[in-house]
């Protein structure tokens, strides 16, 4: 007589039970897609890098780095020695890579860069060796899971380039 009142309705353990298992396929399926894209707070590619972004300011700023205050060894002792020089030596320029987002590849336990920027700041000196002006530029590339080649950094440092003497185009260091 008390099966008769007994429920078609699955007990709870039953229902858990088939739940993880629906959940753990799908996660076993997604991770057989091949790969994913992931978005990522913006970081360096290399803990290293100097993060120029948050050194320079204007002159009324508190930034370490500032026009009219700064001189060419205090930059130099900031930043390091920099791998970019013009060829009248007034101007440097240094780098940053960072990485936005990145190829999940669950199957082989991998990650690759997706999506990247890379800045270039380039200080002008004054005849003292005081900073003088700074501009700030950045290149964005997405890349693809297949084919995608990382930006070198030369193309930030080109559009520095653009629209100055010959005397301010900036090559790399080791030319001078």
């Amino acid at each position: 007589m008390k099966d008769e009142f007994r429920s078609k309705r699955p007990t709870r353990t039953l229902l858990k039970r088939r739940i993880i298992a629906i959940c753990l396929t799908a996660t076993g399926l997604w991770g057989l897609t091949g790969c994913f894209y992931l978005p990522t707070p913006e970081h360096p590619t290399d803990k290293k890098q100097a993060d120029v972004r948050e050194l320079v300011g204007g002159a009324n700023s508190k930034r370490r780095l500032r026009p009219g205050v700064t001189t060419r060894d205090s930059v130099t002792a900031v930043l390091g020695p920099p791998a970019w020089v013009s060829k009248d030596r007034r101007s440097t320029a240094y780098t940053l890579d960072t990485v936005r987002a990145v190829w999940v590849y669950p199957v082989c336990f991998a990650t690759d860069v997706a999506s990247q920027r890379i800045y270039a700041v380039r200080l002008m000196f004054d005849d003292n060796n005081v900073l003088a002006s700074w501009d700030l530029v950045h290149v964005d590339q997405k890349l693809d899971w297949f084919k995608g080649v990382p930006v070198p950094a030369k193309r930030a440092i080109e559009r520095l380039n653009v629209g100055v003497t010959e005397n301010a185009v900036i090559e790399p260091a080791a030319k001078h």
